[in-house]
């Protein structure tokens, strides 16, 4: 009897140790699947934020062109008016339109 229970408790041992074997290597492929698709999602989102930034840069950008471009003619169609208000005789008038022309295209 004491044959019996030594074996099987060696049995038992050895069993035991195989199945933490199988146990601790698929913890270490599930980690490691774990890590890889984290390193992934990381990644991914990383590529996204900069995606995200670039659109809202170039929104940006297009808004400033957009803010000056309309500026400029705020500015030249005050100058004009201004301009067109105190004309007095017409080599006054020649001077402020060629200033004109020049103001348009220096503010662009």
């Amino acid at each position: 009897m004491l044959e019996y229970y030594k074996k099987s408790s060696e049995k038992y041992k050895e069993l035991d140790a195989e199945v933490n074997k199988m146990m601790n290597e698929a913890l270490d492929k599930a980690n490691s699947i774990i890590k890889h698709n984290r390193q992934q999602l990381d990644q991914t989102l990383d590529d996204n934020a900069h995606s995200n930034l670039k659109k809202v840069t170039d929104q940006v950008e297009k808004a400033l062109g957009d803010l000056q471009a309309n500026t400029a003619n705020i500015a030249a169609d005050a100058v004009k008016k201004i301009m067109h208000e105190r004309k007095d005789d017409k080599r006054s008038s020649e001077v402020i339109s060629s200033f004109s022309r020049d103001l348009n295209k220096k503010l662009h």
